[in-house]
């Protein structure tokens, strides 16, 4: 199962380590660094530890879902002077929504996102911390009873210098 790779992006894999250098805002038109693979069952879990110990200020590493430029969220820690904030984009259309879903001490930590369905469930180091309904990244079809075709996830880094994500792994939902 390969992940799409962005041809401007750059990557370096080591074992369990995925280095990612920063790039633009997913919403821009520009080439952005985004490490995706398609999601082709309804249901998964994506766990990475972000580290953003190489990235800059305002720098974000983030887990994300992702249809095109208009529709995505990320899920992750962008650094600030001190620490990190734990932050949750929604980019649905024009309408963007950041918020701060908390205050971090670390420049690092384990954050997974649970899909559900339409839902997932995102969490930081087992912990919930909020669940998003993601009608925005689906095909339109669904409403109409039409099968799931799946929309894309993964890694997303933004800003100028390098998000580090580690023990990265997805799996389906036990059953």
């Amino acid at each position: 199962s390969a992940f799409l790779l962005n041809r401007s992006a750059d990557l370096e894999i080591s074992g369990d380590r995925i280095r990612l250098r920063c790039g633009p805002d997913p919403a821009s038109l520009l080439p952005c660094s985004l490490l995706l693979r398609r999601q082709s069952e309804p249901e998964l879990v994506q766990t990475a530890r972000v580290d953003l110990s190489q990235a800059c200020e305002g720098d974000i590493g983030a887990l994300t879902g992702y249809y095109d430029e208009q529709s995505f969220y990320l899920f992750g820690l962008r650094k600030e002077k001190k620490g990190c904030s734990l932050i949750l984009t929604e980019q649905v259309g024009d309408s963007r929504n950041t918020r701060i879903l908390a205050a971090l001490d670390v420049l690092d930590a384990v954050l997974s996102v649970r899909g559900e369905g339409l839902d997932r469930r995102l969490l930081l180091q087992d912990r919930t911390i909020s669940v998003l309904r993601t009608e925005y990244l689906c095909d339109e079809g669904l409403p109409n009873s039409k099968r799931f075709t799946g929309a894309m996830y993964g890694l997303a880094a933004v800003g100028s210098g390098a998000g580090v994500f580690d023990e990265t792994e997805t799996c389906p939902v036990p059953e």
